[in-house]
């Protein structure tokens, strides 16, 4: 099982790696800090991928049973978290502007979730940013 996960985690990490143009490897730091950071902070986070497009679009997708449960309300709170987040990592300088987050079932283990099997929401880090003051 944990070499299946790992397996798994590799292939997600090459997926993200050759989805890359010159220009956005640039963000690959700030992507693996983000990762990192999440699993440590939410203990219920078993996986966790981050993806930034066009260096505005911030994609954050948790596998989290407990918040897959919770309401809809819970989910946009960890949305907001994770969106400040991410300017902190990203920097105040950051072009990022909006992004999505969405949950998934920690037993779903394909690496790109079926929409079927996921909540998610949106987040505004465009306002989040203007509300921190950077």
């Amino acid at each position: 099982m944990l070499l299946r996960n790992i397996a798994l985690l590799s292939f997600t990490t090459l997926i993200l790696l050759s989805a890359c143009n010159d220009q956005e490897e640039s963000n690959m730091p700030q992507i693996a800090r983000m990762q990192d950071t999440v699993l440590k902070i939410y203990a219920n986070t078993s996986q966790v991928t981050v993806g930034v497009k066009y260096h505005t679009d911030l994609s954050v997708v948790v596998w989290d049973d407990k918040l897959y449960n919770g309401d809809d309300a819970a989910r946009q709170q960890r949305a907001n978290e994770v969106g400040a987040l991410a300017i902190t990592i990203f920097g105040k300088d950051t072009k990022l502007e909006k992004g999505h987050f969405a949950v998934v079932k920690s037993t779903e283990k394909n690496a790109v979730p079926d929409e079927a099997n996921t909540k998610g929401c949106n987040i505004n880090i465009d306002s989040l940013k203007k509300a921190s003051g950077k």
